[in-house]
């Protein structure tokens, strides 16, 4: 079953349609590298990217919103996951010096060149790069 029906059927607010999103990732991870989902009620839009088991959300109240097949969001996120800089720090793409780090640049960080990689089982061995498979690219 996809994940987008596992929200749909669970959730009643965007809100808790991120925690079921954000719950399933950091269990099963995301294949592909990455992924964006918009999840919205009359209410607010959320908007979540996720790559591999780490993930960041904003949202948004009141707009329209466009999205592309790149990561938008840089450091102006509301939450994200847990281990979200330890991660970037121990796979090399982020200084572990940096004291006290509270937010870091997603899209920067966790950004890749490539959407659909040969080997989507070694998420830790691709350089970090700022865009996602961009129109240059294609």
């Amino acid at each position: 079953m996809p994940i987008e029906a596992n929200i749909l059927e669970r959730a009643r607010t965007a809100r808790e349609g991120v925690e079921i999103l954000t719950k399933l990732t950091e269990k099963y991870g995301q294949a592909w590298n990455s992924i964006m989902f918009e999840i919205g009620d009359p209410q607010e839009l959320w908007i979540v990217e996720i790559a591999n088991k780490q993930w960041v959300a904003r949202r948004y109240t009141n707009c329209y919103t466009v999205r592309t097949n790149q990561f938008q969001i840089t450091d102006d996120y509301e939450i994200c996951s847990d281990d979200l800089i330890t991660y970037a720090q121990a796979q090399g793409w982020l200084s572990r010096n940096v004291p006290n780090t509270q937010k870091i640049n997603f899209r920067a960080v966790y950004g890749t060149i490539e959407l659909y990689p040969s080997d989507n089982e070694n998420f830790a061995s691709r350089p970090a790069v700022e865009t996602l498979y961009n129109t240059q690219v294609r």
